[in-house]
């Protein structure tokens, strides 16, 4: 883990300490997803402004990103499903995460890559991340009501589990047809 810190200036004019937490590169958590992989390879879409307003309406929240980066990976031929680097802000900052997504639509792993908020890194704990296995784009994933959030850290918990429903989004609006069945 490196951690990095550095002072900017805060809201009310005063000196605040930014706290960079980096728990794995972004190569090391792709690796680990797809290790039994023979094939690996990314594609990049550019979303248009039509599709930008439809995945907005459909996922009810505002998507900033010019473009969404889809690594996927093969065994022996077969698709083995997609991995997603998103950040999404918690209280004040970005939190880099990993959504992993297996080719039946449902989430394998989620996974914490870079925290850089001040409180709340309780939500890399496995207890958190684990409630978002097998979830697929059919479920809510609100907080609070379908997920615990962590305590104190309801912002940082909240941010994860809007990444997850954009990942799922995302995997369910341009790979539709490649599912094989339980997320679409």
């Amino acid at each position: 883990m490196i951690l990095i810190l550095g002072a900017a200036i805060g809201r009310a004019g005063e000196r605040e300490w930014l706290h960079i937490s980096v728990l794995q590169s972004h190569d090391e958590a792709i690796a680990e997803a797809f290790a039994d992989a023979d094939s690996t390879w990314t594609e990049t879409w550019e979303i248009t402004d039509g599709e930008r307003s439809a995945l907005e309406d459909r996922l009810g929240e505002r998507i900033p990103e010019p473009s969404f980066t889809f690594h996927r990976a093969s065994l022996a031929g077969h698709h083995m499903g997609w991995v997603l680097i998103l950040d999404e802000v918690g209280l004040h900052e970005p939190i880099t995460h990993l959504v992993e997504i297996d080719d039946d639509g449902r989430v394998q792993d989620v996974k914490v890559l870079v925290f850089r908020e001040t409180r709340g890194d309780e939500i890399k704990r496995p207890r958190f991340l684990r409630q978002f296995r097998n979830k697929s784009s059919r479920d809510r994933l609100t907080i609070g009501r379908d997920l615990d959030a962590v305590t104190g850290a309801t912002y940082s918990s909240k941010a994860i589990s809007r990444g997850v429903r954009k990942a799922l989004l995302l995997v369910n609006t341009r790979y539709g047809e490649r599912l094989a069945g339980a997320g679409r």
